[in-house]
C-alpha cells in the first residue's frame, strides 16, 4: 500500500487540475490543449549517466497502447521505480502494471542503456513504443525467474525525448524486491557507464555473500564430521540430526548464492528453499529434544506444529494466498522459547551438554525471538518500535555482515564444538568402562571355575549363564579334608567391577578358611566379618554346604535360596545375608543324601525368570524341574525368559561301583 502522504499529494494534484480545467472552460470557450506528459528533469547525462530515482508514472492494468510515446500518462500515479505494485493490485491472483518515464536526451540518435534493479517479476521494456527487451515470460505462458539486475541497450532515435515503458506481470506470491539482491536505483546513460555500474552491482552482490560462503564452508565441514560420528555411533541419533541440520543449512545457503548469481525459476527455487528451511527447523528441534532429553510435551508439539505450519504457509505464499505470512509468526515465537527453556531445564538438572549449550542458545534464540516478534508486529500493520536499531544494522568492513549473521555463525561453531566435546567425553567414559569390564572379566575367571575337581563318590554338574557381560553370581567346589565336598553358591548385589571385587574378596576368604575349618556356619560368619570390614554397602546371599563321603549334609545359609532334594526345598535355618550385621551367627542344618539322590543348588535367576507377559518362572516350576540335570534346569529358565544371572549346581551321590565325574558349563570369556 502506498504511503498516505503520496496519496494525498496525488489527490491534491487531481483537484488542482480539475479546478484549473473548470476555470479555463469558463474563461475561454475554446478547447484547451491536452497537458504535456510529465518529463523527468535530469542532470549529469553529459557526464555519462543519471539515476532515475525521480517519479515514474505508474498504473495498474494492461493496454499495449500505453507503450506509445504520445500516450498521455499525466493522470497516472507518480511513484519511484519499482514501487510495490503487489500492494496496489486486487488481493490474490496476478495483475499487470505499467511504469513510464520521459527522459530528455541531447543526442537522440546516440545509443543509451538502462540498468534496471532486481525485481521479482516478469516484464517487458519498451523504448519509444518499440519492444527492446524482456525478462522471463508474461501470460498466457508466464515464466517467473528469480530477479537479477539487467542492463538493457536502448537504440538511438531522432527525437529529443526518450519514452521508456516497463510492462510488468505481478503475482500475489511474489515480493517485488528480492531481499537476496543488492538494492540499486535505475541507472540511465552510456552503455560503457551502465556496464560499469552493473559490474559494480555484481561485485557488491558477491561481496555481500561472504558471510554466506563462510556459513556454507562451516556447515559442510560440520555435516561431514558429525555424519562420521553418527556412522561410528548409530545408536546416538543426535549426531544424525545435527548432520542433517548442517547439511540442509549448507544447501539452503548454497541455493541463496545461486539465486543471487543466476536467473533460475522463482517457484522451483521457492519450493526447494522453503522445504530446506522447514527441514532445518525440524532437524534442529529433534536435535535439541534428543540431546537434552526433552519430553514429548505440549511445548515440543507446539514447536513441531510451528515447523509444519511454517512449511504450509510458505507454500501457500508461493501459491498467492493473501496474508498467509501472518499465520506462523506466533508459533515461531513459541518455538523460539522452547529451545532456551529446554537448555535451562537441562542445565539445572546438571546435564553437561545442556550447560555447554547455554552459550550458543542464549546468543541465537533471543535474537530470533526479537526478529519474529518484530515481524509479527509489522505484519499486524503496526509500526515497528525498534526500527533502525542495532539488530538490523549492517557493517560493511571487512565485508557486509549484521548481528544475526554473526550469531548464526557462532551458533553453528558452538554446536559443532559441543558435539565434538561430547564425543570425546563419551569415548573417554566408554574406554574407562571397557577397562573396568576387562578387569572384571579377569576377576570372573576366579569366580566361575572352568574346571571342577573330581570328588570320589559324587557326580557334580555346574552351569553358569550370566545375564550381562559380568554377573554377580558365584560358586566354588572344593574337596573336603575328611573326604566329600565343600560347595558354596552365592549372589552379590550389584553388577560389574564392584560386584566382581566383592566376590573376589569372598572367594579369597573362603579358600583361606577351608584350610582351617570345614564348618559351613563358621565359614559364613568369617565371610560376613570380612565383608563388613572391606565392602562399602551392598550385601550378598550365600549358601555353604558340606557333603561327607557317607552322604551326611551340613548346610548353613545366609539369605540364599534353599537347596532342592527329591523335588522339594530342604527346610534349613536361614540367616541374614552377608554384609548387613556384625556378629551374625549362622546355624547349621543336617540331612542325609542317599545313594542315587540329587541335591540341586541354584540362584534366584532361575526362580525370577520372567516371560513376555511378566509371569515368573516361580518356585513351583523350579521344584518340578529340580530333579533334572543342571543344564536342563538352566535352559528351561533361560527359555522362559532370563532376567538375571542363572547358576545351577547339582550334586548326586553315586551308588557303589559308579565312577565319580564332573561337568561344568560356563561361558567363554571374550577379550575386551
Amino acid at each position: 500500500m502506498l504511503p498516505c502522504r503520496s496519496r494525498m499529494h496525488g489527490l491534491f494534484a487531481l483537484v488542482l487540475m480539475a479546478m484549473a480545467g473548470a476555470v479555463s472552460h469558463a474563461a475561454a470557450p475554446a478547447k484547451a490543449p491536452a497537458p504535456a506528459p510529465p518529463t523527468l528533469a535530469i542532470d549529469g547525462l553529459d557526464n555519462g549517466a543519471i539515476t532515475l530515482d525521480g517519479p515514474w508514472q505508474f498504473h495498474i492494468g494492461d493496454d499495449m497502447a500505453w507503450a506509445d510515446p504520445g500516450f498521455d500518462d499525466s493522470g497516472w500515479q507518480a511513484v519511484p521505480f519499482p514501487q510495490a505494485a503487489t500492494q496496489s493490485r486486487p488481493s490474490g491472483g496476478s495483475a499487470f502494471a505499467w511504469y513510464r518515464v520521459r527522459i530528455p536526451v541531447s543526442d537522440g540518435a546516440a545509443q543509451h542503456a538502462i540498468l534496471l534493479p532486481a525485481v521479482n517479476t516478469s516484464y517487458q521494456v519498451f523504448a519509444d513504443g518499440r519492444l527492446i527487451a524482456s525478462y522471463g515470460a508474461l501470460p498466457p505462458h508466464p515464466k517467473l525467474l528469480v530477479s537479477q539486475p539487467q542492463m538493457i541497450l536502448i537504440p538511438g532515435s531522432s527525437g529529443q525525448y526518450l519514452t521508456l515503458a516497463v510492462r510488468l506481470w505481478t503475482f500475489a506470491g511474489v515480493n517485488d524486491y528480492d531481499s537476496s539482491a543488492v538494492r540499486v536505483d535505475p541507472q540511465f546513460g552510456t552503455p560503457a557507464f551502465v556496464r560499469q555500474q552493473l559490474e559494480i552491482v555484481h561485485l557488491k552482490a558477491r561481496l555481500s555473500l561472504t558471510i554466506t560462503y563462510i556459513v556454507v564452508i562451516f556447515s559442510v565441514l560440520g555435516a561431514l564430521a558429525t555424519g562420521a560420528l553418527y556412522l561410528s555411533r548409530r545408536g546416538e541419533k543426535e549426531y544424525l540430526w545435527l548432520a542433517l541440520y548442517l547439511f540442509m543449512l549448507a544447501a539452503l545457503n548454497t541455493l541463496w548464492t545461486l539465486r543471487v548469481n543466476f536467473a533460475i525459476s522463482y517457484f522451483s527455487c521457492g519450493v526447494v528453499q522453503n522445504t530446506l528451511f522447514a527441514g532445518t527447523s525440524l532437524a534442529q528441534l529433534l536435535l535439541f529434544r534428543r540431546l537434552l532429553k526433552g519430553s514429548w510435551n505440549w511445548f515440543f508439539w507446539c514447536a513441531f506444529s510451528a515447523d509444519l505450519v511454517l512449511y504450509a504457509t510458505m507454500l501457500a505464499g508461493l501459491a498467492g494466498v493473501s496474508g498467509s505470512w501472518r499465520v506462523p509468526y506466533f508459533l515461531w515465537i513459541v518455538g523460539d522459547l522452547y529451545f532456551p527453556s529446554l537448555a535451562i531445564q537441562g542445565a539445572r538438572k546438571g546435564m553437561p551438554d545442556a550447560r555447554l549449550m547455554l552459550i550458543p542458545v542464549c546468543v541465537i534464540f533471543p535474537l530470533w525471538f526479537i526478529q519474529d516478534s518484530l515481524s509479527l508486529w509489522g505484519y499486524l500493520g503496526l509500526k515497528e518500535p525498534f526500527e533502525g536499531n542495532l539488530l538490523y544494522r549492517e557493517f560493511q568492513s571487512p565485508f557486509p555482515f549484521s548481528f544475526p549473521d554473526i550469531a548464526s555463525l557462532l551458533f553453528i561453531v558452538g554446536m559443532m564444538a559441543i558435539m565434538i566435546h561430547r564425543f570425546a567425553r563419551v569415548t573417554r567414559q566408554e574406554e574407562e568402562h571397557a577397562n573396568e569390564m576387562e578387569a572384571a572379566r579377569v576377576v570372573q575367571q576366579v569366580l566361575v571355575p572352568a574346571d571342577i575337581p573330581a570328588i570320589p563318590g559324587f557326580l557334580i554338574q555346574s552351569v553358569y549363564k550370566p545375564f550381562g557381560q559380568v554377573g554377580g553370581d558365584f560358586f566354588q567346589i572344593l574337596p573336603a579334608q575328611a573326604g566329600g565336598v565343600l560347595a558354596v553358591i552365592g549372589d552379590v548385589s550389584g553388577k560389574g567391577m564392584p560386584a566382581a571385587m566383592t566376590v573376589s574378596l569372598l572367594v579369597g576368604t573362603l579358600r583361606t578358611l577351608a584350610h582351617y575349618t570345614q564348618s559351613p556356619g563358621e565359614i559364613l560368619g568369617a565371610m560376613n566379618q570380612r565383608m563388613l570390614a572391606r565392602s562399602h554397602g551392598g550385601f550378598t546371599t550365600c549358601l555353604v554346604l558340606r557333603a561327607d563321603a557317607d552322604g551326611t549334609l551340613t548346610v548353613a545359609n545366609a539369605g540364599h535360596i534353599a537347596p532342592y532334594l527329591a523335588g522339594k526345598e530342604l527346610a534349613i535355618e536361614n540367616g541374614l545375608p552377608l554384609g548387613l550385621a556384625d556378629g551374625t551367627a549362622y546355624a547349621e542344618s543336617c540331612f542325609q543324601l542317599a545313594p542315587g539322590e540329587q541335591l540341586t543348588l541354584l540362584t534366584d535367576g532361575v526362580i525370577e525368570a520372567r516371560d513376555k507377559a511378566g509371569a515368573l518362572f516361580g518356585f513351583d516350576r523350579t521344584a518340578a524341574i529340580s530333579r533334572e540335570s543342571a543344564e536342563n534346569v538352566a535352559q528351561a529358565a533361560q527359555a522362559f525368559g532370563q532376567d538375571d544371572d542363572i547358576t545351577v549346581l547339582t550334586l548326586r551321590r553315586l551308588a557303589a561301583g559308579e565312577a565319580s565325574t564332573t561337568q561344568s558349563t560356563a561361558p567363554a570369556l571374550a577379550p575386551a
